[in-house]
């Protein structure tokens, strides 16, 4: 649909990933870049390399992930811009089903977890009935309640409420 945004939308990812963190409060362990240690041992076991801390994980390698585990699943390229960051970056986050749902039960469209040629298609009918803003709001809006709902279900989580809002700050002035 749209020329190649992947670079533009993985480089805003990688902004707010930062670099390798194992904070035992996070519930994700270790990650570089946001590629948690699991999701590296899968990549590296996929590709018949051998197990390494994701500390050394290539750069490459974090393109190649992100590609592959979330920006296709998404169908990213076929996504218009802003929405595909915008479900790029959430699908990183919260994983791709996750942020499927959202966008499919924002778009009215079957809500099955896979972007498909439905949601496509409930996309583009937004797109062309001028009502993006409303599709961003009303996704924003299922995010932030999903945030909330992570501090009520363990107030533990309330210390990384500071950098969700710095990234949710950055998402929404980025779509504007």
């Amino acid at each position: 649909m749209t020329a190649n945004r992947y670079p533009d939308c993985l480089a805003f990812v990688l902004r707010a990933e930062g670099g390798y963190v194992d904070d035992p409060a996070d519930h994700g362990g270790a990650t570089n870049q946001g590629i948690t240690q699991r999701t590296y041992d899968d990549w590296q076991e996929s590709h018949g390399l051998p197990l390494q801390s994701v500390r050394l994980i290539s750069a490459e390698e974090v393109a190649a992930i992100y590609r592959n585990h979330y920006w296709r699943r998404i169908l990213g390229d076929d996504l218009p811009p802003r929405i595909d960051l915008m479900v790029f970056d959430t699908a990183v986050q919260h994983g791709v089903s996750r942020a499927s749902k959202w966008l499919q039960a924002v778009v009215m469209s079957p809500v099955d977890g896979v972007v498909g040629h439905k949601t496509i298609y409930a996309v583009n009918d937004y797109v062309m009935r001028n009502q993006i803003k409303v599709m961003i709001d009303d996704y924003m809006d299922l995010r932030n309640a999903f945030y909330a709902g992570i501090v009520a279900r363990d107030p533990t989580q309330a210390r990384f409420r500071k950098g969700w809002s710095r990234r949710m700050y950055r998402l929404s002035s980025a779509l504007l």
